[in-house]
């Protein structure tokens, strides 16, 4: 596995994930997925992966994601489900070194469960999208992340207010669940990079 020259910094990031006590969705609150976030290290920062999903799916057609989808009975586990979707969607090789998992997810209007992992993959690498579910791949670094305005826009749904997330980066917009996601998976960036080395 290629940590770049930080693996220290990995080590205290996995510690910040595994300190989390991720929520969870009952089973039967919605249809179950899992998604991955995959990081890679290159040129003294980590990238974090996006696709943007084909016009072709029936949901969700056109957003930027996290590489995912539903968990099939052979799947062992939400895990297995994350790395299984990341390996047929964008054509990841090698070891994925899963660091931790994320809150649930639900999606506002789709019904699904989406439960998020956090994995580092060896880099580098040529990705490869499947053409029928993805129809771009593009990474950006966590210092650009990290220096995104959040933005959040009170609604109404089903009679319960919520905030929206969205993130703008470049000419491409996060946002729904995968901006709530983003959301939490940087502040728990934010915390390993100040936690000091063991």
């Amino acid at each position: 596995m290629s940590y770049g020259d930080n693996s220290a910094f990995i080590e205290r990031l996995q510690a910040a994930l595994n300190r989390l006590e991720p929520a969870r969705c009952a089973a039967g609150e919605g249809r179950a997925t899992a998604v991955l976030l995959p990081l890679y290290y290159e040129k003294g920062d980590y990238h974090l992966i996006f696709i943007r999903r084909s016009t072709a799916v029936k949901q969700h057609s056109g957003q930027v994601s996290f590489p995912g989808g539903h968990c099939e009975p052979d799947d062992a586990d939400h895990r297995a489900t994350a790395l299984r979707e990341c390996v047929e969607e964008i054509g990841v090789r090698g070891a994925i070194m899963v660091l931790g998992q994320l809150d649930d997810v639900p999606t506002l209007t789709s019904n699904y469960i989406i439960s998020p992992f956090v994995g580092l993959i060896d880099w580098p690498q040529t990705l490869t999208a499947d053409p029928r579910e993805v129809a771009g791949i593009f990474a950006v670094s966590l210092t650009d992340l990290l220096a995104c305005p959040c933005q959040g826009d009170g609604t109404i749904v089903a009679g319960h207010p919520m905030t929206l997330f969205s993130y703008t980066v470049g000419s491409r917009v996060i946002w729904g669940a995968t901006a709530r996601i983003l959301r939490q998976f940087l502040e728990v960036y934010r915390r390993a990079l100040t936690m000091p080395e063991a």
